[in-house]
């Protein structure tokens, strides 16, 4: 799941793992984060391609 958080956020690494776990169970499957801000240029293109919004 690609995430974008506002800039004054102030979200720990231990914050996001839980918000990953808390969505990985309510969802019922596994959740990978990925914030959009740390997407390699090459790759970012194609993921960016077939973001859907939610």
């Amino acid at each position: 799941m690609l995430v974008e958080f506002d800039e004054s956020a102030e979200l720990s690494l231990l914050d996001f793992i839980r918000l990953e776990n808390y969505l990985s169970e309510e969802l019922g499957i596994k959740v990978d984060l990925v914030e959009k801000s740390t997407l390699k240029p090459r790759i970012g293109k194609h993921i960016m391609e077939e973001v859907v919004n939610i």
